[in-house]
Parts: C-alpha cells; structure tokens; sequence
C-alpha cells in the first residue's frame, strides 16, 4: 500500500459523558477550558450528556485522575 494513501475509519462510540482534562502551564492559552465552555458543555446540556472539566493540580493528581478514568 502507499503509504501517502488516505485511510477511512469507521467507528461507532456509545457514550454518557465526556471529560476534558486540562494540564497547561497557566502561561498557555486555556485550550481545554475554552473548547468546554464553548462548545462540550453546551452540546452536552442540550443532549442531556454529562459532561465534566478537570484541572488536575500536578503530576501525581494528573496520573491519578487518568488511572480513574480507565478503571470507571
């Protein structure tokens, strides 16, 4: 196969919520805040989705919130 050839991939996700994880230094723009007060939580709200923002607060907490995720 050509390795320049476009691939098309199908996939059909069933879920209830959706969560943003934010770890930025506080110099960078707040990409993840942004995309969640504009758009996720709206959409959400309107589909009746939950939808969740967390900041975790280092690296131990970041880890830990990621170890909760794949465990719920």
């Amino acid at each position: 196969m050509n390795r320049d050839q476009d691939y098309l991939i199908k996939v059909n996700l069933e879920y209830n919520a959706l969560i943003v994880v934010q770890s930025l230094p506080i110099e960078e723009p707040q990409t993840g805040q942004k995309l969640y007060e504009d758009i996720i939580a709206r959409f959400c709200g309107r589909d009746g989705i939950l939808a969740y923002f967390k900041i975790p607060d280092n690296r131990h907490d970041f880890f830990s919130l990621l170890k909760e995720l794949v465990e719920a």
